[in-house]
């Protein structure tokens, strides 16, 4: 049995959210994007608690709030923030926020 020894992504992660954020943000919010589903994956749900000073994604904190700020527009993620309290984020389903609410 190989153990797993490097980080990894648990997925599934849509193709469509993953193109969505590439478009919005470009490759800088691509890679904040890919950090959020890594810690929705550790954390076993797509609502989670984040320290955004900690998540090391080659950003500045100014850039990474401008990203999160374009993937909330984007309707790709919902972000909820309490005076002091963790940044909270859910990451949404970019095919059943194209269809509408159900």
């Amino acid at each position: 049995k190989v153990r797993q020894t490097e980080p990894f992504l648990r997925g599934p992660v849509p193709m469509s959210w993953i193109d969505k954020v590439f478009a919005v943000a470009g490759g800088n919010g691509l890679m904040l994007g890919l950090k959020l589903w890594w810690v929705s994956g550790m954390a076993g749900s797509k609502t989670f608690s984040v320290n955004i000073k900690k998540l090391e994604a080659g950003q500045s904190l100014s850039s990474k709030r401008r990203m999160l700020k374009l993937l909330e527009v984007a309707g790709l993620i919902k972000r909820t923030h309490e005076p002091g309290k963790r940044l909270k984020v859910e990451l949404l389903d970019t095919k059943r926020e194209a269809r509408g609410p159900p």
